[in-house]
């Protein structure tokens, strides 16, 4: 049986004819080379220092010196200010409690570790327990500072 052939503009195969159009690759490079200018006017106006922005020079305070001299104006009262330092000095004091157990219990996770031989997570143990140590140290530093604010304060209080 001879080879049947089907009717069409020539004899080659269709899909080694080269494209009649290159349009679509044109737009491409004309898209890239637009992004790319794009890009070097953005990066040439952040860099350059003459195009900044530069912010709004403050303006001077109205007033004579010993009206910008006076201590601002509080709302609370020294009453006020008291229970709130009472709530500071009690969350101080928990801190310091939550630190002291949390060294609690490395010091009774550092046996364990040593005995399997975990030289590694021993060494974070202690490192850990140094420093939640010197955390410690710092809090308790703070609060006794705030104790002599609050006494100050109770002090003062008791006087009006």
């Amino acid at each position: 049986m001879p080879p049947v052939l089907l009717p069409g503009r020539d004899f080659g195969p269709a899909s080694l004819q080269a494209p009649t159009s290159i349009r679509p690759v044109r737009w491409l490079r004309v898209l890239i080379v637009v992004w790319l200018m794009a890009g070097l006017v953005f990066l040439i106006w952040k860099l350059s220092p003459g195009l900044a922005v530069l912010p709004a020079a403050p303006t001077p305070l109205a007033g004579s010196l010993a009206e910008r001299q006076q201590p601002p104006v509080t709302a609370i009262s020294t009453e006020d200010l008291l229970h709130h330092m009472d709530e500071v000095n009690a969350k101080l004091q928990r801190a310091v409690e939550r630190v002291r157990r949390a060294q609690e219990q490395i010091n009774r996770a550092l046996p364990s570790v040593q005995r399997n031989y975990l030289l590694v997570e021993k060494q974070y143990l202690d490192r850990a327990l140094t420093n939640s140590e010197a955390a410690r140290l710092d809090l308790e530093e703070s609060r006794q500072e705030f104790e002599l604010v609050l006494n100050s304060l109770r002090k003062e209080h008791q006087l009006q």
